[in-house]
């Protein structure tokens, strides 16, 4: 389907919040949760005079369309048309593209409120199955190998997965351990028109293991360029630690220099260079509860080179310094957004 110029000004004549309540969920003085990665006081704010948005704690920002397309994993033409079926929009029919789209996408009367969803206890019996048999596509070797160039042994060691096709996902995981299950533990999420992989696809998936390596939670990093939505996580999980490779970090020895990255392809580059190496994804996500795990420890960080990464760099020195601990800000390229673009850079002059 073509999305012309009438049906997006038409869609961006519809109050943001509006469409935001068709999906469900509902703001409060213009915030709500973040839909893009998970948080406990709301950070997403609207913007009714420009009908945006914009999240304080991960980035995100963007307009009714993005927000469509994440909440029910749709394409931007599919998202322009769920949008438009809701508040009336007339699209001329273009033959047989609008017809399946009504078929496959039913109105949606409610989504459940992210406010009423309640804690769900950490399944990692599914989450190890999830590791085990969600092996790196083909796809994925081409973008962790080839294009950043990152540490196939450090990958391996990691078990970083990956999820190619939806259907396939969702069909293997019913088969192996039952709908209901499946929809417990969190790995898949039900709609009105079907049920869906907890992460977009195609997406890497990165394990958070915990102090007794045992898994916690799995992040799905999504491999189309988009800046919107790329990352995210089983929502809703008892545990709220979320240190990519707070394991490895447990077994180092204190005398050892550790980095310290906001992302999780960051953290791939740190650890690809031989360096003791976690991630805390997320601008705003060091909690006051990690500092046991950094405390006495020689702490380095090379923040990003954007608001957030100067934002994250603060707020862990802030919350470590009150235990008598700090972090020490290293340089790099300053034409390199951030460290995964360094390394990258690095790898093609030698």
């Amino acid at each position: 389907m073509h999305v012309d110029d009438y049906l997006k000004r038409k869609i961006h004549e519809i109050p943001i919040e509006s469409v935001v309540e068709r999906l469900g969920i509902h703001p409060v003085k213009h915030k709500i949760l973040c839909v893009f990665h998970q948080e406990k006081t709301p950070s997403l704010s609207f913007y009714p005079k420009n009908n945006t948005f914009k999240c304080f704690g991960c980035g995100a920002s963007g307009d009714a369309v993005t927000l469509v397309m994440q909440v029910l994993n749709l394409s931007y033409p599919n998202a322009c048309q769920w949008i438009a079926h809701q508040f009336g929009i007339y699209i001329p029919s273009n033959g047989s593209s609008n017809k399946n789209f009504r078929e496959k996408i039913k109105p949606i009367q409610k989504l459940p409120n992210k406010k009423e969803e309640r804690k769900r206890q950490t399944d990692k019996d599914v989450l190890e199955w999830v590791i085990s048999t969600a092996r790196l596509s083909s796809e994925a070797k081409h973008f962790l190998f080839e294009e950043r160039g990152y540490s196939k042994e450090v990958c391996d060691k990691l078990r970083l997965g990956s999820i190619s096709n939806k259907e396939k996902f969702v069909n293997l995981a019913i088969k192996a351990w039952g709908k209901e299950r499946c929809l417990n533990s969190g790995i898949i999420r039900e709609f009105q028109y079907g049920l869906l992989p907890f992460a977009r696809v195609p997406s890497i998936l990165f394990p958070f293991y915990g102090e007794d390596d045992t898994i916690k939670n799995i992040c799905g990093r999504y491999m189309i360029p988009d800046n919107k939505n790329r990352f995210l996580y089983i929502p809703n999980l008892d545990n709220d630690i979320k240190i990519f490779n707070l394991n490895q970090l447990i077994k180092t020895d204190v005398s050892f220099p550790v980095y310290i990255s906001e992302g999780l392809t960051d953290c791939l580059a740190l650890l690809s260079e031989s360096k003791t190496a976690v991630a805390i994804p997320g601008a705003g996500s060091f909690k006051s509860e990690y500092v046991k795990y950094f405390s006495g420890r020689r702490l380095f960080m090379y923040p990003d080179h954007d608001e957030a990464g100067r934002k994250f760099f603060d707020d862990v020195n802030k919350k470590l310094r009150k235990f008598s601990s700090f972090v020490t800000e290293l340089a790099y390229d300053l034409n390199c957004k951030d460290y995964s673009e360094y390394y990258k850079k690095r790898l093609t002059l030698r």
